[in-house]
């Protein structure tokens, strides 16, 4: 299974050419992200957690993304698809482009589990967030093509650390960083 590093809480070698809207994402191991694979998401840094899962089942076949705490659990392998990709025609993952992830496993709910921006908080922070949720409710369809809220870009880190960070692009609204909250002695994914 491949890794992906992403920023602040994920990393990847990074062998492209800066300036190019139409550059690879690359796994640790310096390998283009391929639609049909399956990888890691992972912390650059560090002593700061492990990779990301799902947990807290606050609606029927609804989880929230969380951090794994021990550095050494990679948690759950994920699906990173762009629009154009099918599972006969599999694509190579462009920086800055609209991509949908998923949890690559098989649940009880027997539903695809699609990342997406969730508007209704499961708890109340005393900030305002946007978790990202994963699964959908039992029986609604899945939307095609995908909603705004199931999407999300790769975007280049050029800070101290190199690497990837996850955007999420709603709309006309500005896209937002995707980074993880301390609430309730857990680290969640939100925007």
């Amino acid at each position: 299974m491949k890794h992906l590093l992403l920023i602040p809480l994920l990393a990847a070698t990074l062998p492209c050419i800066i300036g190019d809207a139409t550059q690879l994402v690359y796994d640790t191991d310096g390998h283009e992200l391929i639609s049909n694979s399956s990888y890691y998401v992972l912390p650059v840094e560090r002593g700061v957690g492990g990779g990301l899962t799902k947990s807290y089942q606050w609606r029927r076949c609804n989880f929230l993304v969380l951090q794994m705490r021990n550095e050494a659990k990679v948690g759950m392998a994920v699906r990173i698809e762009p629009l154009n990709a099918s599972i006969s025609d599999p694509v190579a993952v462009h920086l800055s482009t609209n991509v949908k992830i998923s949890f690559d496993v098989i649940t009880v709910c027997a539903e695809p589990m699609y990342w997406h921006v969730s508007d209704l908080p499961p708890f109340s922070t005393s900030q305002p967030r946007q978790f990202i949720a994963v699964g959908k409710d039992e029986g609604a369809e899945m939307p095609s093509p995908p909603s705004p809220d199931m999407l999300f870009r790769i975007e280049r880190n050029n800070g101290a650390m190199k690497g990837y960070k996850l955007v999420s692009c709603i709309g006309t609204e500005p896209c937002k960083y995707l980074g993880l909250h301390a609430f309730k002695k857990e680290n969640w994914l939100t925007t």
